[in-house]
């Protein structure tokens, strides 16, 4: 199983792993502990490490992808289908052929509100530290949301007007899942809930949680992805 981000996969892995799965987890460039510079970020930067991490695996794996990264497992996948046994969008967002993110998030008037929290410079944002907590972690314990949140870093604009072009001949003969989380404040369980249904899915699941499950919702989020993995 190669999970697109290591954003609180330190929780899940050791669950998954008592289960006889292999789990890979990266910081993609520039994000969590990554120092990669964000003047070094390329349209295609967050897929390239990934289709690095399943170029070492022998089997198709499973790949998680949360929230953005979702768009970066749909490249992915469009790239390297035969490694691919199975697609997951955690809260993510999922794109159809030419969408980007800015594009889907605007078309939903719950997620494009949160807009207003974000603090841009031109090349970069990130989100108004006041409001962190309660956007991505109103579940989470106070550690959990404080360790998070000191890793959290202005990510490149580039990442958010990208669009990502797959094709029914190799994204499109992957088996999608989705794990919507019904309480999130970032991306809205309405869009969450559309993307799922125009881009079909084998399955749709849902968390009674916020936009970070593998804190808030650990156990759930576990038996989830071992379901899917099945």
């Amino acid at each position: 199983m190669v999970l697109g981000t290591a954003d609180g996969a330190g929780k899940l892995i050791p669950k998954l792993e008592r289960n006889g799965h292999r789990v890979v987890a990266r910081d993609l460039p520039g994000l969590g502990l990554d120092r990669t510079s964000a003047t070094q970020i390329t349209p295609h930067t967050y897929a390239d490490a990934v289709c690095e991490a399943l170029a070492e695996e022998v089997e198709p794996a499973v790949v998680v992808g949360h929230s953005m990264g979702g768009l970066v497992i749909s490249e992915v996948a469009e790239r390297m289908p035969e490694k691919i046994k199975a697609l997951v969008y955690l809260t993510a967002y999922l794109p159809a052929s030419g969408q980007s993110l800015i594009e889907l998030e605007t078309s939903d008037p719950e997620t494009a509100e949160g807009g207003k929290d974000l603090l841009v410079d031109g090349l970069t944002c990130t989100i108004r530290p006041d409001v962190i907590q309660e956007l991505f972690y109103g579940n989470c314990t106070h550690d959990d949301a404080a360790r998070a949140a000191r890793l959290l870093v202005p990510q490149p604009l580039i990442a958010f007007s990208t669009a990502v072009y797959v094709t029914p001949d190799r994204f499109g003969r992957i088996p999608k899942f989705y794990i919507q989380c019904l309480q999130d404040r970032i991306l809205s369980p309405s869009l969450q809930r559309r993307m799922a249904e125009t881009t079909p899915c084998e399955k749709i699941f849902s968390l009674n949680t916020d936009h970070s499950p593998f804190f808030s919702a650990t156990d759930e989020l576990t038996s989830q992805l071992l379901q899917i993995a099945a």
